[in-house]
């Protein structure tokens, strides 16, 4: 029990150091009375940036502390490392200490299948190699393939979940696109890697020099339990350093890109253009639609004429750059600087037009 406890708060001292610090200097900090006077439009452009951010950052911190939790609180169940106790100890003594750690008379019933197993030699090199709960709990492994095979698919099921959260890390839109390929590679590899260290490294079974077993412990190498060590540490390491290398710049698209969005907007409007031209003649053939059409545009004469004949109206659009034209108090016609641009901008056009076959 004081092992658990023990790795619990070592669990939570390192969430603490870990995900505390990480959370601080990535998430946003709260907008303060000066940010809220802003601009509004530049402030929605920072939120909608850093949303997507702040996000993968909440779900890194989950995923570390996930990690951790594997890391320190679930650790490998290991017999020899536990007791300290050398590969090439005998199955009896291991059960003797056992029987005296446990204080009962019999042992479970794993347990005892487990020591049993353990009175061959080439079951202490599966131990070594496929760990704890595939000697244990294996009943119908025999050969070496048997145990591998029962082995392999939960770390393979811990690559493959690895590789779902740094496809979710390097998403479109994250700036890290192009890191995506060399995270699955280094994946890739890391599984290769580990199977390969798991079934082809030798085991060696030291001899204690002093009878206490203490040297032989220390150097027996527990391939299953080094490997899942590097691989949590792995797991903890690769998002958060993708998260936090820097953003690939936009690459500049070709203008060609656009030729289709162009095209279709030209057809759209072609079409607006056509459906212009027989609006405008079916309105003169219909009397209502006529009559209205008339109505309305006197309606539009007669407003502008009030405009134009109120003084303070063409004093104001003088002062504002807009001169309406007109007579002038001295008896003088001038065309003034808003209709002058208005024809200009309106010869322009007529000039640029070409006349269609659809007009």
């Amino acid at each position: 029990m004081s092992v658990v406890n023990a790795s619990t708060c070592a669990f939570v001292a390192a969430a603490i150091l870990i995900v505390g610090p990480w959370l601080y200097f990535l998430l946003p900090p709260s907008p303060s009375r000066h940010t809220q006077t802003r601009v509004k439009a530049g402030a929605s452009n920072d939120d909608t940036q850093t949303r997507p951010r702040t996000l993968l950052s909440l779900f890194i911190a989950m995923h570390s502390l996930c990690i951790l939790y594997a890391l320190i609180v679930l650790f490998p169940q290991n017999i020899f490392s536990r007791l300290r106790i050398p590969l090439s100890e005998p199955a009896d003594a291991i059960r003797a200490r056992l029987l005296h750690f446990a204080r009962s008379p019999t042992l479970p019933g794993p347990l005892e299948t487990l020591l049993v197993r353990l009175q061959s030699f080439d079951a202490r090199v599966v131990y070594v190699r496929f760990g704890h709960a595939a000697l244990q709990d294996c009943a119908h492994c025999v050969s070496r393939a048997d145990f591998a095979l029962y082995a392999f698919p939960g770390p393979l099921l811990e690559y493959v979940c690895e590789a779902a959260a740094v496809g979710l890390v390097t998403i479109r839109g994250s700036g890290r696109e192009r890191l995506r390929i060399w995270a699955l590679a280094a994946l890739a590899a890391a599984a290769c890697a580990e199977a390969y260290f798991v079934s082809a490294t030798d085991v060696v079974f030291p001899a204690s020099r002093d009878g206490s077993g203490e040297a032989a412990a220390v150097a027996t190498v527990m391939l299953h339990d080094t490997a899942q060590r590097l691989r949590h540490a792995l797991f903890l390491l690769l998002p958060p350093l993708l998260h936090l290398l820097p953003p690939s710049r936009a690459r500049a698209t070709s203008p060609l890109t656009a030729l289709p969005q162009i095209l279709a907007q030209a057809e759209r409007t072609r079409a607006r253009l056509q459906l212009l031209r027989l609006a405008s003649a079916a309105r003169s053939r219909a009397p209502a639609v006529r009559g209205a059409s008339e109505r309305w545009w006197s309606r539009q004469r007669a407003e502008g004429a009030c405009a134009l004949g109120d003084r303070e109206v063409r004093e104001m659009a003088v002062k504002l750059g807009l001169d309406l034209g007109g007579a002038a108090d001295d008896g003088a016609v001038g065309e003034g600087a808003l209709r002058a641009g208005v024809r200009t901008g309106v010869g322009a056009l007529l000039g640029g037009f070409r006349p269609s076959e659809y007009m």
